[in-house]
C-alpha cells in the first residue's frame, strides 16, 4: 500500500514509461528483421553466387574434356 499519493503516481509513470520503451523497442526489432530480409536478397549477392556457379561448371566442362582428350591419343 502507497505511503501517499505521489508514490502511487511515481509508480504508475514508471510503468507507463516501461510500456512505451517496450512498444518502441519491439517496433525497432520489427524494423531490423525487416531489414535484414532485405539485405539478403541483393543482386550483388545472387550475382556472385550465379558466377561461382559458371566458374564451377566451366571446370568441370574442361576436366571431361581433358579427359576425353587424354582417351583418344
Amino acid at each position: 500500500m502507497p505511503r501517499n499519493r505521489y508514490t502511487k503516481f511515481v509508480h504508475q509513470a514508471e510503468r507507463a514509461r516501461v510500456t512505451q520503451q517496450e512498444a518502441r523497442l519491439s517496433a525497432f526489432a520489427r524494423e531490423l528483421r525487416n531489414i535484414c530480409a532485405q539485405d539478403t536478397a541483393t543482386p550483388a549477392a545472387d550475382s556472385a553466387k550465379q558466377q561461382r556457379r559458371d566458374r564451377i561448371e566451366q571446370k568441370r566442362l574442361h576436366r571431361l574434356r581433358k579427359a576425353d582428350a587424354a582417351e583418344q591419343s
